[in-house]
């Protein structure tokens, strides 16, 4: 999201590379400042218990 020091903010370029999407679908970047949950979160864990 861009709240950092550096000023960095993801495109869409880096959403899409297999490692960084599985991490946001992951719920890796989620705001641990919030109560943002990951709408893709039962998915993924359904995939996995498969």
């Amino acid at each position: 999201m861009g709240d950092n020091d550096t000023g960095w903010t993801a495109d869409l370029f880096w959403l899409v590379r297999p490692t960084n999407f599985a991490k946001v679908l992951s719920g890796k970047y989620n705001d641990k400042k919030g109560n943002i949950r990951n709408p893709y979160e039962d998915f993924i864990n359904e995939t996995i218990k498969e």
